[in-house]
Parts: structure tokens; C-alpha cells; sequence
């Protein structure tokens, strides 16, 4: 330090000589660091900081030319001329001008470089130009001057705006980023001090400052940091990181769910890091993202512990880190073991073993708050015992913060390769309170302004953007769905971004559940138009900011702007990252609007969930909630019974107001070969798409139609409108894509659908017309669909201008009359309404003339040949008495083809026209004069083995009539069937527990856990493996084959109204399950009855 004690001299005896210490040149990149590193330097100050507002700009010859305060500086950006402004002119340059080397001195260890330097005031005015070409450096700075308590030094720590461009003018500056900049001077020239004194004064404040940066008493130098990274990477060893904690998870029928073979523990609200013992045996703390690297201040006695690495929370605030798993530990690799195993080893045994070993094997530097290390309280168990589990864990008191629970496989190695996905393990849940869930988006501001009335304040419009990886297949679904993929066009700064990195930036567009407008943001700002957060801190455009949702406003909130990451994001190059990636913002998105709740994982098997497929239940505000089982009753019961009586298996489809694809499951489940969706909202198809893409995603083995989305409307000429799909369609146009050409000429469909639409075609009998031609040029077999009875919803609204259908408490929608009543119904078009439903904007809409439209597709040459009101189908009671008025307003309808149009045409050039019907008559229930149906009609229905379910009973799979195949007897076809599916699947556990459980109805329960099920799988071999179960029953018992016989003729049911593949779908006591016709469900288990039955009596 001699050459410092030297500096130091030389100060002390010219006052013109200035000593500085430039500090962390370069390291402090972000605002969150700036400002802990500002706390520091104020508790080592005397006073409140000097603030000052400085314009510089350098000449050749070591000459700057300095402006002072806002005012000043903004008349220099206006005039671009020095003229008329206090300047402060000076010529600061090293103190022996001839060698920069004798006048600077670096300690790298310390991030920090010594200048002496001599200042001399030459002027207060100059007439060069701020901007002249000779300029050597042009900078703005925002200062603040601290004092320290000694008064031998000032330290300060500016924020910096920098011309990088010659060509760039003042206005370019002011849009910077700023960088940070720490000097420390040597102020007092005039002190008694010896020079090492002084010199140990600047090492006490750089090592205070430093601890604050590294957040360490025990500092590391930049050799260090380089050294200690360089061996981390090479380790190959990796954070893994969990996924979001969904509803599916609690279901017991997901062989993934909590309820077996899962551990449990708290989530503390710290810092992700690890623990790793380097090669010279120091233990490290280790953050991923940017990878920082702190020393503990402990380290090993010996090298049994090199390459050691544990995972866990770091809370600062304690000083306290938390294990929760080890990946390595002596020498020994401990990833292949189970987390948990009893007294077996496992990794958290390794765990515990690891804090024992710090008080035996590890030494400590010298502090006054050592790190705590300990391991994470875990519980394990299944079922009831997991429930329990939770609740303690949530109930307990903890020194720290705590935000939510993890759940990891107590039985799995680490991370195994078919769990992963990227450095996710999907089997790994973390749950937190909804409340609690946000997401990190890129912002990007406007310059719109405007009064939010639900913010209540003025406000900034914006776009929040999310990591899309180049091999995603979220951002253009349709494209994507049909091969051509268009790019849409990113703001410039992006898309030249987005060319040099690996994931291009994506505006926010979630698909589960689907908001096509949720990239749109308003950030309140103040009276200077200043964004600003919910802690009232600035927000500023191209920052990535931490969001919550708000889903009763339909507002997000900024929580926070997240420094860290971006600095990152505007540092980093090649792996850019314009907020979370799409995929793990979804999953956020879908919890914050499916959430699980506490209530829901404390009680998860006292009180089970209803299963539901979490992709596509949204849970808006409350008023949908109140009509959510009506819409489940039209969906599953009324349409899902149209598709299945009405579709085959490899037919096509022609979906009319397709809307967002909502029906695209019942096609799937169907096996439809090709479907077109016509649907005019371009919105609702990009959704639709998304739907699709997204099932394609997740769903990878399962069967799907090919399904063409266009945008069109079915109030005009279908193949005659613009876009160029439909001269796909009609063969004018050649496909772009292997995709597309599968579409090529398909003029007609085997079915049409429409439904909940036909009411927007019934505006004029002229309009109506048009769509009922559309219908008759595209169908060859049957129309079918649903919509609102006109005559009932013109009673609905007789003698009142609105009707509003409300619980009392909370309104679920509203009809408004736009026409004028007369005495009673009459069949017309043109009787406007306009309907208010959930969270959708209110529409126009008309009454749909039911009799009147019959006629016309009469005239089409279609026959009506089934209609129900709702209300005629409904059987569940399930519903309130408001949510049956809603419903039953709602009538199906079901057209079919009769060729009679067709048929004429040909006939009239025939000389004479055949007397006799080609056409055989379908075959119908015969029905007595009252309109019931012939005793010796009614079907054979059973459900249930107990001995109150009547004389067909036996007929059950739960019936107890042993049978024995390949020499393994069962007790029950229910038995053998469900040990199949474990069979088939490789779970001897569940199997083992079939063959043990007398019970026939815990046997099925039991098959619902079977673990590895694919269902593509097992739907492929249930009907041979059903049917050889239930052929043995009846040759292994010829008693219960004569009674099978003796059934004669007669259609045979399962009368399970919650089985719609198995049984008929309804139960024994509705009027629908007297009629086969009318049954919804497949009835393949009286099916199989039936075939063994013909097959025993030709055998007879």
C-alpha cells in the first residue's frame, strides 16, 4: 500500500490534488442493489446526502464543462448552446500528467481503482456547442454526496446517463438507462493523520459497502467469484423447480394426486439457494438466476465434503437457511434415492446427517451472527393421514415468513428424465394462497392516458409480454393448427431482440381459461403522468414487473418492479427473458382463476372437490357462479346427448357459431373424422384454436378430429364468402399445408350443428332463409342443435319490459323486450331482444319462431323428427328454481334429410311415378291409445346387486357370482375387471389389494388408483376384457344363462344415470329410460348382454 500512503501524502499537501476510489466499476446493475448499498452508505454518513443535478460534457485536454440544477441543464437541451448559463469550467486531469500509471492504483480484491487527479477552474463560460463533433464524453448525473463520520471522506453514488453515440442528440440522453457510479474522496487536506491511518479509513468503508453487496461479512474477491462459478457449472449440478399446485391434484382418481405416497412441507418466503461445499472446503451459498456465489464464512475440516450440495431457502432476515433436499453428499451421489424411505436410506437422512455434521466437520470464521442451518420439517402420509398432515404444518407458528407448501414424491429418485421439462419436475407441486399468486410480465407503456372508473384514477395504457421459446405452440394457434404459422409483428426494439436470443417476446394471451385481452394492463400514474406500483414506487416502460390479478375488477395490479431481472433482461443477450416463461405464467393465470384454496387442501379428503378438467372451467366473478349448473346441464346432458345419438365415428361435421371451441371434446370423444367450425368472432376462434393446440400439447396419444376453423357467417352464402378457406372447401383454391389440403372439396357434411345460435338467423324470414339454404346445401343427413323457444320467451317477457333472473341475491343475466306485445304469440320473425348473460357483453338477439322455421326446412327438404324442451330432459334435480327458469326457456331440435326435394326433381322425368314407398319406416315403440308405452315394450333395466334391485339383479357386475379365468378365481366380474386394468398397467400393489377386498364397491373405488393408467389404453381393450368377465359369469352359472335366455327379445339396460358408456345414462325411474330411443348413454354393458344372449340361444 505504499503507493496509496503516497497518493494519500501528496493529497494532504495540495488541495488542488483530488484522491477518489472508484468502488464496484460496473457491478451494481440494478435499483434493488443500489438502494441496500445506499442504506449503507447513509449509516456510515453524518449528515442528510448533498443532491445535486450535474450536465457534463468533456473537450479534449483534459477540459469539462459543468452545468448545475434541472432548470439550467433544460435550457442547454433547449438552445443546445452553453450562452447565457452559470457554467463551472474546469481542466481535471491526473496529477502527473505525463504516466497514468503513477497516478492510478488498482486493488482488485476489493472491486476498487485509486486516481489522483489535479482540478483547476479555468472559466464560467464556454462557446463550443454541448454537441460538437471534438466532445469526448456527454453525461447527465443525478448525485448524492454523504459526509462520513470522521469527515476525512465523501462518498458518492451517482446514477448516470451516458452518450454512446456521437450522432445521438440531447433529447437521445434524457431516454437512457442510467448506470450507477461509487466514488469515495479524500476531502480533508488539511489533517494531522498518518497516512495509514487514512489509507485503513477508505478499506473500512470499501469492506462495508462490499459486505453489503455480497450480503456477507465475509467478502470474496472477483478471482474468487470467477473461480468458484467456473466449478459450480462444471458440477453439472442444477436447481429444480416445481410447478403450480392445481385441483387436479387433489382428485384420488389422478395417480399423480397428493393422496399416496407424497411428502409435505412449508414453503418459507425467502431466496431459492443452494449449499455447496467447493474444492478448497469452502461452503457456499449458491442463487441461481443470476448466478451469485456468497461465502458462509464456514468451512470443512477435510475433503470428504467436497462437491456436497443441498437445496433450500435462504431467509435473510434470519441469517437462516432451510434444507428441503440434497443432491450430493460426500463424495456419494444421493439423487437416485426416495425423499423419504422410514429408517431406509434417503436423502433426507442425508439431510439431517449434513447438519450434524456442521457442528463436528466444519470451522467458522469469526462473526458475531453465524449462519443457522437447519432442515425442514417434512411429513408424509396417504389419504386422511396427508389431510392431517397439512393442516399441522399450515396451523404451526414459525420464526419466518411463510407463503404456501410443497409437495414432493416421497418414493422418487430427483427430477427423473420423463418428469422433466426443462429444469421443471412436474411431479413437484407448489401450492400458495390465490392471493398470493403473481406473475412476472415485460412492460411496455403507451403514451395513452385515461380515467379508469374502476381504478378510480387516471391512468396509462400497456402491454405485458411473456418468454415465448421458439418451439412453443401458444402464440399463433391457428396458424400453428394448420401449419403456416404468420408471425405477428413485435414492437422493433423487440423483434431485433428476439432475432439474437432463444425465446422471442410474446404479448399475454392465456389459454386456460382463455382471455384474449389480458395482455392489456392500466397503470395508474400521477399528476406528471408517472406510473407508479401499489407501494407507490415508479414504473417505468421496458421493466419486468411483478403482477397480481384482481378477477371481480378484471385489473392487474403491479406489486412491484422486479430490478434484478430486469437488469437481466436488458444485460443479457442470447437467453433474454422478457418476463416468465408462457407456460409457467399460464399455469399462474389458471390457479389464480381455478384456485385452490385452503379450505379445499386442508379438507381435501373429508370434503373431496367435484373433479373437473381445470383447462377449461373458469371461475369468473360471482354472479357467473350462480348459473354454472345450468350451463353444466346444458352441456353435459342436453348437447353431449345430441352429439352421441347423432355422430359417428369417422363422419364429418359442419359446426355452425363453432364460438371458442367449447364443444370440442364431445367431437374428440365422438371420434368425428374431420370437423369445420364457422364462427364470425375472429377472437373466439383464435381461442378456439388455442383450445386445440393446447390439447394437442398436453394430450400427445389421444385421438383427435382434424378441425378447420373459419371466419364466416352462416347468414349468408357459406362457400361464398371472404375468406380463402372456404374456396379450400370448395376446391377452387389449392391447401398451403399437408394440414389443410385434407379439407380440399368437402362440399357436404354428414351432420350440421348449431347451438344456442339459430336465434341471431332469425331476424327476417328472408335472412332465415338464407341460413335454412346453407344447411340444405352442406347437410346429408341430419340438423341438429339447441335454442331458445320463441313462444316460451315470449311469455317469459309478456307484460313486462325486462326479465332478470337473480337468486334475490345475485343476478345471473337479464332479457330486455324490443318489441311491443300483442294479444298472444304469433309465429314471426323479427322480435328483437337483447340478453345480458354472465360476464358477456350484452347482445341482440331474436325469437326464434319454432313452427314457422319447421315449415321452412320443410320446404328444404327436411323432416322435424325429434324436439324437446328441456325441461322434458331434465331428471338430475339438481338445479334452483331460477336456474330451471333459465334452462327450460331452451328447446332441442333434431332435422333429418328426406331427399324428397331430390326425389321429385327425378321423378318428374319418369312418365310414371311409382306407387310404392322405397323407404322402409323406422321401427317404433308401439303405444297404447293413452300414449304409454305396451307393457311387453318396456326394456330390461337393472343397477345395483343388492337385494332390493329387483329380479334383474343378477345381471350386475357387482353380482356375487364367482367366476375363474386362467385359474384365478374371482369374486366378482367387478374384481376381475378392475384387477385387469392393474394388471395391464403394471400395479401389483392395487392389484394384491383387489384380490383382498371382499367388497365389490371398495373394488372399483380401488381401480380408480391404479397407477402408469393411460387411458387411450384401456379404452382400447375394456369392451374384449368386460366381455370375456361377464361370458364366463354366464357359462360358469348355466342357472344365470337360462335367466339371461328367458330375457327373450327384449332391449336390455344398465339404468346408471351417471354412466354414459357402460349404461344408458339415465336412471329406471324417468320416462326417457322406457324408451331405448331416447337413452343417452352407449349401453355397452347391455350390449354385451344382448350378443351373449343370441349367441346362447343359436347354441341351444
Amino acid at each position: 500500500m505504499d503507493k496509496l500512503y503516497e497518493f494519500i501524502d501528496i493529497s494532504k499537501k495540495d488541495s488542488k490534488a483530488e484522491l477518489e476510489c472508484k468502488l464496484l466499476s460496473n457491478e451494481i446493475k440494478t435499483k434493488d442493489i443500489a438502494d441496500k448499498l445506499m442504506k449503507t452508505i447513509q449509516e456510515l454518513s453524518l449528515t442528510k446526502p448533498i443532491e445535486e443535478t450535474i450536465f457534463r460534457v468533456s473537450y479534449p485536454d483534459s477540459i469539462r464543462v459543468e452545468v448545475n440544477g434541472p432548470i439550467q441543464i433544460q435550457k442547454v437541451c433547449a438552445t443546445n448552446s452553453f450562452k447565457g448559463i452559470e457554467l463551472n469550467v474546469q481542466k481535471k486531469s491526473l496529477y502527473h500528467n505525463e504516466n497514468s500509471q503513477k497516478d492510478s492504483l488498482d486493488v482488485p480484491d476489493t472491486y476498487s481503482r485509486f486516481t489522483l487527479r489535479s482540478e483547476q477552474q479555468i472559466r464560467k463560460d464556454w462557446d463550443a456547442s454541448p454537441t460538437d463533433p471534438k466532445t469526448t464524453s456527454v453525461r447527465l448525473i443525478n448525485r448524492r454526496s454523504f459526509i462520513t463520520l470522521d469527515e476525512l471522506f465523501r462518498i458518492d453514488f451517482s446514477m448516470v446517463k451516458s452518450r454512446t453515440l456521437k450522432t445521438e442528440t440531447l433529447r437521445d440522453l434524457l431516454k437512457k438507462d442510467h448506470t450507477y457510479e461509487l466514488e469515495i474522496e479524500f476531502i480533508k487536506h488539511d489533517t494531522k493523520l498518518d497516512s495509514k491511518i487514512i489509507s485503513e479509513g477508505f478499506f473500512k468503508i470499501i469492506n462495508k459497502i462490499l459486505q453489503s453487496y455480497q450480503e456477507s461479512e465475509f467478502i470474496l474477491s472477483p478471482t474468487q467469484q470467477q473461480i468458484y462459478e467456473r466449478e459450480f457449472k462444471l458440477s453439472n449440478l442444477k436447481f429444480i423447480n416445481p410447478v403450480t399446485f392445481k385441483r387436479k391434484h387433489l382428485y384420488e382418481s389422478n395417480p399423480h394426486s397428493i393422496w399416496n405416497d407424497y411428502t409435505v412441507t412449508i414453503k418459507a418466503d425467502g431466496e431459492r439457494s443452494g449449499l455447496y461445499v467447493a474444492r478448497d472446503r469452502n461452503l457456499l451459498k449458491i442463487t441461481s438466476r443470476p448466478l451469485k456465489i456468497v461465502w458462509t464464512g464456514l468451512k470443512a475440516l477435510n475433503d470428504d465434503y467436497h462437491g456436497t450440495f443441498v437445496d433450500g431457502e435462504f431467509i435473510p432476515q434470519k441469517n437462516l437457511f432451510c434444507i428441503f433436499d440434497i443432491y450430493y453428499f460426500k463424495n456419494k451421489s444421493t439423487s437416485s434415492l426416495p425423499l423419504f424411505n422410514n429408517d431406509k436410506e434417503s436423502r433426507l437422512n442425508y439431510c439431517s446427517e449434513f447438519v450434524q455434521s456442521i457442528q463436528k466437520d466444519f470451522i467458522i470464521e469469526p462473526t458475531t451472527n453465524p449462519l443457522k442451518i437447519e432442515t425442514k420439517l417434512f411429513k408424509v402420509g396417504d389419504g386422511q393421514t396427508m389431510e392431517k398432515a397439512i393442516k399441522e404444518l399450515l396451523e404451526l407458528k414459525y420464526e419466518y415468513e411463510t407463503d404456501g407448501l410443497i409437495f414432493t414424491p416421497a418414493k422418487s429418485p430427483v427430477a427423473p428424465k420423463d418428469d422433466m421439462e426443462g429444469n421443471t419436475w412436474n411431479k413437484v407441486y407448489k401450492w400458495k394462497p390465490p392471493h398470493q399468486n403473481s406473475i412476472d410480465f415485460l412492460l411496455k407503456l403507451s403514451n395513452e392516458f385515461t380515467f379508469d372508473p374502476i381504478l378510480d384514477t387516471k391512468v396509462c395504457k400497456g402491454e405485458l409480454y411473456v418468454t415465448q421459446r421458439t418451439n412453443d405452440i401458444i402464440l399463433y394457434p391457428c396458424e400453428t393448427m394448420t401449419g403456416e404459422f404468420v408471425q405477428k409483428d413485435l414492437p422493433t426494439d423487440l423483434k431485433l431482440a428476439s432475432e439474437q436470443s432463444f425465446g422471442i417476446p410474446s404479448l399475454f394471451y392465456p389459454s386456460s381459461p382463455p382471455n384474449p385481452n389480458a395482455y392489456q394492463i392500466l397503470v395508474p400514474v400521477d399528476d406528471k403522468n408517472i406510473g407508479y406500483s401499489e407501494d407507490t414506487k415508479k414504473v417505468e416502460t421496458n421493466t419486468i414487473i411483478e403482477c397480481s390479478y384482481n378477477i371481480e375488477t378484471k385489473r392487474w395490479l403491479i406489486m412491484r418492479t422486479r430490478y434484478d431481472k430486469t437488469a437481466e433482461f436488458k444485460q443479457e443477450i442470447k437467453k433474454k427473458k422478457y418476463g416468465q416463461d408462457i407456460v409457467v405464467a399460464d399455469d399462474i393465470w389458471n390457479s389464480i382463476h381455478v384456485p385452490v384454496t385452503e379450505d379445499m387442501i386442508k379438507e381435501f379428503v373429508s370434503i373431496p372437490i367435484e373433479e373437473m378438467d381445470d383447462t377449461y372451467y373458469i371461475d369468473i366473478e360471482r354472479k357467473s357462479r350462480i348459473l354454472q349448473p345450468s350451463y353444466e346441464f346444458h352441456n353435459k346432458v342436453i348437447k353431449m346427448g345430441l352429439y352421441t345419438k347423432l355422430t359417428k365415428e369417422n363422419s364429418t361435421l359442419l359446426e355452425l357459431a363453432s364460438g371458442q371451441g367449447g364443444d370440442y371434446h364431445k367431437w374428440k370423444k365422438q371420434k368425428l373424422a374431420k370437423v369445420v367450425g364457422i364462427e364470425y368472432s375472429e377472437s373466439n376462434i383464435k381461442l378456439a384454436c388455442k383450445r386445440y393446440v393446447e390439447d394437442k400439447k398436453l394430450n400427445p396419444l389421444h385421438y383427435r378430429p382434424h378441425v378447420l376453423y373459419i371466419k364466416g357467417t352462416f347468414n349468408e352464402p357459406l362457400y361464398q364468402q371472404e375468406s380463402s378457406k372456404f374456396k379450400i372447401l370448395n376446391g377452387e383454391e389449392k391447401a398451403s399445408t399437408k394440414y389443410l389440403e385434407q379439407f380440399e372439396n368437402l362440399k357436404k357434411f354428414d351432420n350440421v350443428s348449431c347451438q344456442f345460435a339459430i336465434h341471431y338467423a332469425c331476424e327476417s324470414e328472408e335472412t332465415f332463409r338464407v341460413f335454412a339454404k346453407n344447411i340444405a346445401m352442406h347437410c346429408k343427413d341430419y340438423f341438429f342443435g339447441t335454442c331458445p323457444d320463441g313462444k316460451t320467451v315470449y311469455s317469459l317477457l309478456a307484460g313486462k319490459q325486462k326479465h332478470i333472473f337473480t337468486d334475490g341475491k345475485n343476478v345471473g343475466g337479464e332479457y330486455q323486450k324490443l318489441y311491443e306485445d300483442t294479444e298472444q304469440w304469433t309465429e314471426s320473425f323479427g322480435l328483437g331482444i337483447n340478453v345480458t348473460m354472465e360476464s358477456f357483453e350484452t347482445s341482440k338477439e331474436y325469437l326464434v319462431p319454432f313452427q314457422k322455421i319447421t315449415e321452412i326446412f320443410k320446404e328444404e327438404g327436411f323432416d322435424l323428427e325429434e324436439s324437446h324442451m328441456f325441461e322434458e330432459l331434465y331428471d338430475t334435480k339438481t338445479l334452483s328454481k331460477f336456474q330451471t327458469e333459465f334452462s327450460f326457456i331452451n328447446r332441442t331440435f333434431i332435422f333429418k334429410k328426406s331427399n324428397k326435394k331430390e326425389e321429385l326433381v327425378e321423378l318428374s322425368k319418369e312418365e310414371e311415378i311409382p306407387k310404392e314407398q322405397t323407404e322402409k319406416p323406422k321401427r317404433k315403440l308401439k303405444k297404447k291409445t293413452g300414449g304409454e308405452i305396451d307393457e311387453k315394450d318396456l326394456p330390461i333395466l337393472f343397477h345395483g346387486a343388492g337385494e332390493d334391485k329387483g329380479p334383474y339383479k343378477f345381471l350386475d357386475n357387482q353380482a356375487e357370482y364367482p367366476i375363474q379365468i386362467n385359474d384365478v378365481k374371482y369374486p366378482t366380474i367387478e374384481h376381475y375387471f378392475q384387477a385387469q386394468k392393474a394388471l395391464e398397467f403394471g400395479d401389483d400393489d392395487i392389484n394384491q389389494q383387489i384380490m383382498k377386498t371382499p367388497s365389490a364397491k371398495a373394488v372399483k373405488a380401488l381401480g380408480k388408483k391404479v397407477r402408469n393408467f393411460i387411458k387411450e389404453l384401456w379404452d382400447s381393450k375394456r369392451i374384449e376384457i368386460m366381455a370375456r368377465g361377464i361370458r364366463a359369469k354366464f357359462v360358469q352359472h348355466p342357472e344365470l344363462q337360462k335367466q339371461l335366455i328367458d330375457t327373450g327379445s327384449k332391449q336390455i339396460g344398465e339404468a346408471d344415470a351417471r354412466d354414459s358408456f357402460w349404461g344408458i345414462g339415465t336412471s329406471s325411474s324417468t320416462e326417457l329410460s322406457k324408451d331405448p330411443l331416447k337413452w343417452k348413454g352407449q349401453n355397452q354393458l347391455g350390449k354385451i348382454l344382448m350378443s351373449l344372449r343370441e349367441e346362447f340361444k343359436s347354441n341351444k
